[in-house]
């Protein structure tokens, strides 16, 4: 009777680890893809991106749903969404590029600022010369 309890749990530990390891996803991933898969984890859901793929496209837009192979993109001018694979990307570059009227800028926000500065003390300067 021994060798039959022991026989018995033996196929329930063996079954259980079998079990647990049907529950982990079997995700198999290359080097490039385990880099991009986190990086994009850094972002949430709805930050815009500037993606470049492996045949040299650009694609703006903002993050949605992230799965273990893939992750979509949502086109902010066409409102449709994309998936692409973790392999099909080459970069990945935060969405500080503003975007209006079918227009991307490539000048993050932080420059704006200065030039602004710039803009308005001109404007400041140019008056009191006019006034005098």
């Amino acid at each position: 009777m021994g060798s039959s309890f022991r026989f018995a749990i033996l196929w329930a530990i063996v079954a259980s680890i079998a079990v647990c390891q049907a529950q982990q996803p079997s995700v198999h991933l290359d080097r490039h893809a385990r880099k991009v898969q986190k990086t994009l984890a850094l972002y949430s859901s709805g930050s815009f991106l500037h993606i470049t793929l492996r045949d040299r496209s650009d694609q703006f837009g903002e993050l949605g749903k992230v799965t273990p192979n893939s992750f979509e993109l949502l086109d902010t001018k066409t409102h449709t969404e994309s998936t692409f694979a973790y392999a099909d990307v080459r970069s990945i570059e935060s969405g500080s590029a503003v975007q209006s009227a079918g227009w991307v800028s490539q000048w993050p926000r932080r420059h704006w600022v200065p030039l602004a500065i710039v803009a308005v003390a001109a404007g400041v300067g140019g008056g009191i010369l006019a006034t005098r």
